[in-house]
């Protein structure tokens, strides 16, 4: 079984009866790693979905809502190659990563003139684990 810590608001959460922290396993464990993964710029292992790095680099509400897709499937196939490289026989099954089942991205809309926006997204993605499937969406990240 693989853990890691606790974080919310990206700070470790400490026990406060042990002084310790909280750790996590299993399907908790990778709905926060997915949470992390989605909430993180690109880096050299292929770990990330660098949508930080479209903030004022996209032309069009359709362009982000296509850019984000395509950021988050490359994100999630990447999280998954590198849980089979590292520790997977040791995972327990819901934390198993097999990929998408399903991904929605939706346009935000500028609440003053209804337009659509290109600075605002909202997006769902269901993820398959061997134990099942789950949402996260960027309101939890």
């Amino acid at each position: 079984m693989t853990t890691t810590f606790q974080v919310a608001g990206g700070d470790v959460v400490m026990d406060a009866r042990t002084g310790r922290p909280k750790l996590l396993s299993g399907r908790v464990k990778l709905r926060q790693d997915v949470g992390e993964m989605l909430g993180v710029e690109r880096l050299r292992d292929g770990f990330g979905a660098g949508l930080v790095e479209l903030v004022g680099r996209v032309s069009s509400p359709f362009a982000l809502q296509a850019e984000v897709a395509r950021r988050v499937r490359e994100g999630v196939a990447a999280m998954q190659a590198l849980q089979r490289r590292f520790h997977w026989s040791e995972r327990p099954d819901e934390e198993r990563l097999l990929g998408l089942q399903q991904l929605v991205v939706g346009l935000a809309r500028d609440p003053a003139t209804g337009a659509l926006t290109y600075t605002d997204v909202t997006f769902r993605a269901d993820v398959v684990t061997v134990a099942g499937s789950f949402a996260v969406s960027n309101e939890e990240t």
